[in-house]
């Protein structure tokens, strides 16, 4: 089974569809299940709230997970994003994410970046 964070975003959206039309039905990590099920094929693919910052949330998460897709990310726009949300989402989102996965048994973590977007 698949996890994929930033699920709704524009690459998870987009990635979820990809997936869903293949006959998967992958678990979405999401901040926000109401939002995700209006953006998501809510009976397609499985809904677990929680945050790549909020390690607690990333166990339950995680179980019965062979592969993450780590989509979840902000961009480098120094104006719109301050730079402490940007690494504690980019930076330390990610590094909670590796951890709990390595800690999960999860064979393989995929990760998209930002790095360099404007």
């Amino acid at each position: 089974m698949k996890l994929i964070t930033g699920a709704t975003g524009y690459i998870g959206r987009h990635l979820v569809s990809r997936l869903v039309a293949q006959g998967e039905r992958p678990r979405c990590l999401v901040r926000d299940e109401k939002k995700a099920a209006s953006i998501l094929p809510a009976n397609k693919v499985e809904l677990v709230q929680g945050a790549t910052t909020q390690p607690a949330t990333l166990n339950a998460a995680l179980q019965g997970i062979e592969t993450v897709v780590h989509t979840a990310f902000m961009t480098a726009d120094k104006k719109e994003t301050p730079s402490d949300h940007y690494e504690e989402t980019n930076v330390g989102g990610t590094s909670n994410l590796i951890l709990a996965a390595k800690a999960a048994g999860v064979k393989r973590v995929v990760e998209l970046s930002g790095l360099g977007t404007k």
